[in-house]
């Protein structure tokens, strides 16, 4: 059969030859048209012009330190805020040959630094140790030597799963333990021994190889040493190189364990026209900082602010520009934004005529009057600021198409809200404005200022290296800190229950299920008394306390103040104390306190993870950071005290 095909042209023709008629778009009930105008008030004349161009004059100042507990430490921009904050080291727990607890690199990032240190030596001792067996032989004297090679003492051996083990029995004799050698960059004396030693059995090599040999491993170390810490301070900035990781410096972490979350203030010291620090300072407080993105609503203006603080003005221009620099006001839209001409047809992206407030419910209300009626009247006018910086609008004028000059003065800050702000019956309310801290907490008063912090837009986070449920047990009376994951001296994150099972050897919980096995049987042994049960060796419990925080005054010391103090439960097999694995648990030294209004009913889950971003100058940051949410409800352990197992017989 065949198959056919047929087209139809649709072409628009006009019943008249002239076609002036069919694009005039009559309207067939002007009436109708001049009624709603009417309606809406367009017949009443007023003399309100659009905005042509805008006036802005501001005060600006950026960030000069960011400092807790009363260390201040330089800030500039060349790093992002949450990456100078959210920092912290990377070392993980674990045990040295005395079986006291220390902090290391992990074996991973030690092994990286021990090939980056052999990559070193390959450059600068090739025109020395020309022979290429030689080279090799010497790198593998220094990997075998027992100093410098990788490998786990016995408490480690025990502690350590399967795959720490499997990886020391690779990298072993093979990789030069660079960090263990030099005392994390401290101390080469043990390398330069073993140099020495190596040549001292070569009695046939040159006399000036051994200093030669020695000055370029020397120079390997620094080198590796830049590679890991990098050299901001280096004052040429082609040769400026990025740490591999970002650390804080020595003994510095703006994590507050005590409310596990973050704690810092940020300094701006505004400087006179001539250059001179004006000796007053704004303090913004961003206490209480667990999310994992900072923005202007995260600060507060501290009360450790300089009283009459204000910021300098700018040097002003002696031939000012006239209005056609200054911005250009432009009409603001939204999506679903009525049209305001009503031969347009709306778009569907938002249905605001479906919404149906009550009447008290004066929100809405103000958003439907705003959407449906005004929203042609409102524009967006662009202010230039800085990364890091905090503004301040002094004026801003608005001159329309008629050439007036409008004043628009800011929102909470008029001449008569000021003056009802003395009375102290006025709580004004603004917007995108900083919220001022007194000790006073019934309200809250608002500065004119508006900060830009230097903040990330997009960061990429890695799984969870460590993470810590706490939650609470109305049963035992007992909050639980459910260790979920953590490192490992090789690095990687464990499960706390797996790796937990595989410590356990013989405890209290297998000796009871044995005997409660032989006892559901109907034997004739007797009861067996249960002083307490066993737990998980994952779970660390922290017991509520009695303080003596004065909280009415150093003359009235009131000691009802619950605060919830790290315990430890005990090991039946050895009856040694069991201690906490996790670096968030086990970083503070005892005792521990965490308030206890830190954790809800609903619990909160604390990680850890790694983080990377591209900051606007191109540089690419890579640090470890801890954030804190909220959980998914209470727990209960199974802790019992004085318990006596039933036979099943009965």
């Amino acid at each position: 059969m065949d198959n056919y095909s047929s087209w139809q042209k649709l072409e628009p023709h006009s019943h008249y030859q002239d076609l002036s008629t069919g694009i005039k778009v009559c309207v067939y009930d002007p009436l109708w048209m001049l009624t709603r105008q009417w309606q809406l008030g367009e017949f009443e004349g007023e003399d309100s012009g659009s905005p042509i161009y805008v006036k802005v004059e501001n005060r600006q100042d950026e960030i000069s330190g960011v400092f807790i507990n009363r260390d201040v430490f330089k800030y500039d921009d060349s790093m992002p805020l949450e990456v100078f904050v959210e920092r912290i080291r990377a070392e993980v727990t674990t045990s040295n040959a005395n079986g006291d607890t220390e902090s290391q690199l992990d074996l991973q990032m030690q092994a990286r630094l021990g090939l980056q240190f052999q990559s070193e030596m390959d450059v600068l001792l090739k025109n020395i140790l020309v022979d290429t067996a030689e080279l090799r032989r010497f790198k593998r004297f220094l990997a075998q030597d027992p100093a410098l090679r990788f490998e786990l003492n016995e408490r480690q051996n025990r502690f350590e799963v399967e795959e720490t083990k499997k990886f020391v029995s690779i990298v072993k004799g093979r990789i030069i333990n660079i960090y263990k050698a030099t005392e994390n960059f401290k101390s080469p004396i043990i390398l330069i021994r073993k140099i020495e030693e190596y040549f001292a059995n070569n009695p046939n090599t040159d006399p000036t190889m051994p200093g030669a040999v020695t000055k370029a491993i020397l120079q390997a170390i620094e080198n590796s040493k830049t590679w890991w810490y990098g050299n901001r301070e280096q004052l040429d900035i082609a040769k400026i190189e990025q740490p591999f990781f970002e650390r804080p410096p020595e003994n510095l972490s703006m994590w507050n364990p005590r409310h596990l979350e973050y704690d810092f203030k940020v300094q701006i010291t505004p400087k006179d026209t001539s250059g001179n620090l004006t000796g007053r300072k704004l303090i913004l407080d961003s206490s209480g900082y667990k999310e994992d993105h900072l923005d202007w609503y995260s600060f507060t203006v501290s009360d450790e602010t300089t009283e009459g603080f204000e910021l300098p003005l700018e040097k002003k221009d002696e031939n000012p520009p006239q209005w056609p620099p200054y911005p250009i006001a432009t009409r603001f839209k939204f999506a679903g934004m009525p049209e305001k001409r009503w031969w347009n047809f709306e778009d569907t992206y938002v249905d605001f005529g479906s919404i149906n407030p009550k009447k008290n419910n004066i929100a809405s209300i103000l958003l439907m009057e705003f959407a449906l009626v005004h929203s042609p009247d409102w524009f967006v006018v662009p202010c230039r600021m800085s990364v890091g910086s905090i503004n301040k609008i002094d004026k801003l004028a608005v001159l329309d198409c008629f050439g007036e000059e409008t004043i628009i003065e800011a929102a909470g800050n008029t001449k008569s809200e000021l003056d009802m702000k003395k009375s102290k019956s006025w709580d004004s309310w603004g917007m995108f404005t900083l919220s001022e801290k007194y000790k006073d907490r019934d309200k809250q008063h608002y500065t004119p200022y508006f900060f830009l912090p230097p903040t990330i837009d997009y960061v990429l986070t890695g799984p969870p290296l460590e993470e810590v449920k706490f939650l609470r047990d109305e049963t035992a009376n007992l909050v639980w800190a459910v260790e979920k994951k953590y490192r490992t001296f090789h690095g990687e994150p464990v499960s706390g229950y797996d790796h937990s099972v595989l410590l356990q050897k013989k405890t209290t919980t297998d000796v009871l299920s044995s005997d409660d096995n032989e006892e559901g049987e109907e034997s004739d042994k007797p009861l067996k008394y249960r002083l307490m049960t066993s737990v998980p060796r994952n779970w660390i419990p922290f017991i509520p306390v009695h303080t003596t925080k004065l909280t009415n005054g150093p003359s009235d010391p009131i000691h009802k103040h619950i605060e919830l103090q790290r315990a430890t439960m005990i090991n039946p097999a050895d009856q040694t104390c069991i201690r906490p694995n996790s670096r968030l648990l086990n970083e503070v030294q005892s005792p521990y306190y965490i308030d206890e209004e830190e954790v809800p009913r609903n619990g909160i889950i604390v990680s850890e993870s790694c983080q990377w971003t591209v900051w606007h100058t191109g540089k690419t940051f890579l640090w470890i950071s801890r954030k804190k949410f909220y959980g998914a409800g209470e727990g209960s352990s199974g802790l019992q005290f004085d318990s006596v197992p039933l036979k099943k017989n009965l």
